[in-house]
């Protein structure tokens, strides 16, 4: 082979290796993957003790209940609850339960906020007259016992099954009752699986008839919730 050839060899040869060499040493830049941050949903029992401070039949009363459901994503619970007079008489009880649902906000924070409903039935008996009860606006005079349907006379010895029945008769009555009960709330998250609940709400009866308008009410409410998980310190 002449000189002239070998040089142009060598050549074409250091011209390939140079540019292979230097993708070797440098190769093309990969793009970096997309941040991506994968959290388990988390599940798990809520156990919620409650005591509410309300007005029933126009007397500072005193409801101890609760409720239990399952809470998902430390925000959403879903459960069953109910409530009973503590200071119960016998022209003074109440009881009511039924299907509670509860969501929160801010659940990563040391203060949140949620708000919670419960729809139901319940049953109460209350002191109440025959004007209010069956609208009797003057005395009435039976020629056999009183039919005193959903009712009983409040002192049922006093003059015997056929005294007349006025407007101011004292009755006790008993009902079933439809209720819905909203109630919004501040939360202060003590732990991962405890937190303070402190709400207001309203209870709005139905189906009670004369009694309705003594169950409906406000009531403030306290109570602690146990489980769910419901508070994770940020990354």
């Amino acid at each position: 082979m002449t000189r002239p050839r070998t040089i142009s060899v060598w050549l074409l040869t250091l011209g390939l290796a140079i540019p292979a060499l230097a993708y070797a040493q440098d190769p093309l830049p990969v793009p970096a993957a997309s941040a991506m941050t994968i959290e388990r949903v988390e599940e798990g029992v809520v156990f919620v003790p409650d005591a509410r401070i309300t007005e029933v039949d126009g007397r500072t009363s005193t409801l101890v209940g609760g409720y239990i459901g399952l809470m998902t994503d430390r925000t959403w619970a879903v459960g069953g609850g109910g409530y009973w007079l503590a200071n119960q008489d016998d022209d003074l009880e109440m009881w009511y339960g039924g299907l509670v649902l509860d969501y929160v906000v801010r659940r990563h924070q040391r203060i949140g906020f949620g708000v919670r409903g419960l729809v139901g039935g319940g049953r109460a008996t209350l002191g109440t007259t025959a004007g209010e009860y069956y609208g009797v606006k003057e005395p009435v005079w039976p020629t056999e016992p009183h039919p005193l349907r959903g009712a009983r006379m409040r002192h049922p010895g006093h003059g015997g099954p056929f005294v007349p029945l006025t407007p101011d008769t004292p009755l006790i009555a008993s009902e079933y009752f439809f209720v819905v009960e909203p109630t919004a709330s501040v939360i202060w998250h003590l732990t991962d699986w405890a937190r303070l609940d402190l709400g207001v709400g309203y209870r709005l009866t139905a189906g009670a008839g004369p009694l309705d308008e003594d169950l409906r009410g406000p009531s403030a409410s306290i109570a602690v919730q146990f489980g769910g998980s419901s508070r994770k310190a940020k990354p």
